[in-house]
């Protein structure tokens, strides 16, 4: 079974929902980099899915890596199941973030130049044949 966010962290969560702050600070970082990239509206499952299909490739990605908010963090530790929990936030829409692919040589540098924008990237996955 899953267990409900608490009060504070729903009212938060609605918050982000209502005004989102989308990371326009990295349009122009993805748009040259990034070989395919997607809005994370769908669930993030969904919209590497929707990557992965029109590239027709296979995505991997591992959940443990995917960054949370503080909310989201102190909701899964309430959680039995962390697995199925890691699973109900990947498949969760409305996030408002950018998920992207790119050459695995530009990685590292694709990291740094988001930190210096202030925006962190988090490389999560990797795309295959498949």
């Amino acid at each position: 079974d899953i267990e409900p966010f608490g009060d504070l962290d729903a009212a938060w969560l609605a918050d982000r929902y209502r005004r989102p702050k989308p990371r326009v600070e990295l349009a122009a970082m993805v748009g040259r980099e990034a070989t395919a990239s997607a809005d994370v509206s769908d669930g993030l499952a969904a919209d590497i899915g929707n990557i992965a299909r029109a590239s027709h490739l296979a995505a991997v990605f591992e959940l443990e890596l995917v960054p949370l908010s503080e909310q989201a963090a102190r909701w899964l530790a309430k959680q039995p199941d962390r697995a199925l929990a890691l699973g109900e936030l990947a498949a969760g829409g409305d996030d408002y973030e950018i998920v992207f692919t790119a050459p695995p040589e530009r990685v590292d540098d694709i990291v740094r130049a988001a930190q210096v924008l202030g925006c962190p990237v988090v490389a999560i996955g990797w795309m295959q044949a498949g």
